[in-house]
């Protein structure tokens, strides 16, 4: 994936794993936790809670019928609108952006679908900026999904969330994800999150 760098303040930091993996949760006590020490924190997510993003949360939660490509578009629209608007702006006041999903879930998500390959995706976000450490919360799909006790949408069916759990799998074996053990206590995954960021 051909991603650029930039030199500013902040180091961007993105944490992945599939739905009910427990990664907001960890995110937020990460947070805390670094700012406990005095880190400035600004942590947000994907998609963004600007005007394409929220139009992703009205499609998930409303459709009944998948479309990869259009899902994998209005994705890399939202990620363009949230590098520049967000990630960007904070990365120079912030010690710590820290983003809730991110180019990843694109990979993991739409490549399910047979209309999409990895290639697709990484030349529809080759602007994208790189993060400096991108963590893959590792819990299967059998685990999460009792966890989800809300009405669940379209990306959480089992037979689905495995197939993205092993694509997480491989993009962590390529070396683009860190890989943390899910099944530990919060406190101790972020502790090991906090080892490879300070």
């Amino acid at each position: 994936i051909v991603i650029s760098f930039i030199d500013m303040k902040g180091k961007f930091i993105v944490i992945e794993g599939i739905d009910g993996s427990g990664k907001t949760t960890i995110i937020k006590r990460l947070s805390k936790k670094l700012s406990s020490q005095n880190f400035k924190v600004r942590v947000t997510k994907e998609p963004s809670e600007g005007p394409i993003g929220q139009f992703i949360r009205k499609y998930i939660n409303e459709t009944n019928r998948r479309d990869p490509i259009l899902e994998t578009l209005l994705f890399a629209a939202d990620r363009r609108w949230h590098i520049e608007n967000i990630i960007k702006p904070s990365l120079e006041i912030y010690d710590y952006v820290i983003s809730d999903r991110y180019v990843y879930s694109s990979v993991a998500y739409q490549t399910v679908s047979s209309l999409i390959n990895e290639e697709y995706i990484y030349i529809v976000n080759r602007h994208i900026l790189k993060p400096d450490y991108s963590f893959f919360i590792d819990i299967e799909p059998e685990l999460t999904l009792k966890r989800i006790n809300r009405k669940k949408n379209i990306f959480e069916e089992l037979s689905y969330l495995r197939k993205v759990y092993k694509i997480y799998r491989n993009m962590v074996k390529k070396g683009y994800l860190i890989r943390i053990e899910g099944r530990a206590r919060v406190d101790d995954i972020v502790e090991v999150i906090l080892k490879y960021i300070i």
